[in-house]
């Protein structure tokens, strides 16, 4: 999906999961709220093993859980800085993942 439409479709998905990885190279899960601000980052507070991983490797994911097992996730790629608690995520690909349920 293009990066100009996230904003747009993210409004009816309050929350993700934010996947970072540890020196060790484990990933690290975490339920965050999400929010918009106008510079085009998803900006949110995490806890000191999400900023540790960040500081190494500024590459995340989030995926974005639908309501329900019948419509689309949202997954986004992105790079993370981290200031005062707070991880800033420039989104850089995106997609609609569809889910496999029947």
């Amino acid at each position: 999906m293009p990066i100009p439409e996230l904003q747009a479709k993210l409004a009816s998905y309050p929350w993700a999961f934010l996947v970072t990885v540890s020196a060790e190279g484990r990933s690290h899960s975490l339920a965050v709220a999400t929010a918009f601000f106008d510079d085009g980052a998803l900006r949110f507070p995490v806890g000191r093993t999400s900023m540790a991983n960040v500081a190494e490797r500024p590459e995340v994911t989030l995926l974005f859980p639908p309501a329900s097992g019948t419509e689309y996730s949202v997954v986004v790629d992105g790079v993370a800085s981290a200031a005062d608690g707070e991880l800033r995520v420039i989104p850089t690909w995106a997609v609609l993942h569809r889910p496999a349920l029947r």
